[in-house]
């Protein structure tokens, strides 16, 4: 074979690999930057979907803010600043009276035991501790250890879990009936809705 034939191969082989390069190049540049390829796709999509998720996120946004709107309307402005707001007052025949929401409600002091009448109305935990502070200026309740008293937090805390006991006994049920009302005494201080329900209030 002669140099001259050699130099010719050689020289074709190059120019079909340039050509196979520039079509490699040409592929990728068409890939990469033509809107029917497949990153610019990629980028497209990952934008759509960006989009959607803002306008999902502003949605949810708005519907909460409907919701918050809507319970705001349903719930009574009953947020009490002071024990003064109820006006808490001797009834003459043994009894307490307060006034919440418009409502008047009774209570009892009696054999170191505080308990209030149609307590399951009353739900708001702010104006729950309140109350319980104006009932204990008038008669402290002794702790479980007979050494200390009650706070205001704790008859709170005994009084929301009554409400949750309330809320899950059956209609017409002995335990209904029971947990209208709450007694804060010594024994069930921080005892959960559980403690009492099983000791106390279950199965009647």
């Amino acid at each position: 074979m002669s140099r001259r034939y050699r130099r010719k191969r050689h020289l074709f082989l190059k120019f079909i690999l340039v050509i196979l390069l520039l079509g490699m190049l040409g592929a990728f540049l068409y890939v990469r930057y033509y809107p029917g390829g497949s990153v610019y796709k990629l980028k497209e999509n990952a934008k759509k979907a960006e989009q959607l998720i803002e306008s999902g996120a502003s949605d949810l946004k708005e519907a909460a803010g409907r919701k918050l709107a809507e319970q705001k309307e349903k719930t009574p402005n009953n947020r009490l600043e002071s024990a003064d707001d109820i006006n808490l007052r001797s009834g003459g025949d043994g009894y307490y009276y307060f006034t919440y929401n418009g409502e008047d409600y009774r209570a009892l002091y009696s054999y170191s035991t505080w308990t209030i009448y149609n307590s399951y109305k009353i739900t708001n935990k702010h104006d729950i501790k309140i109350i319980c502070q104006a009932l204990i200026d008038v008669h402290p309740v002794p702790s479980r250890d007979w050494q200390s008293y009650r706070t205001a937090d704790d008859m709170a805390y005994e009084w929301d879990q009554h409400n949750k006991i309330y809320l899950i006994a059956p209609e017409g049920s002995r335990t209904k009936e029971r947990t209208r009302n709450v007694d804060l005494d010594p024994e069930d201080q921080g005892k959960s809705y559980k403690d009492l329900y099983d000791e106390n209030l279950g199965n009647r």
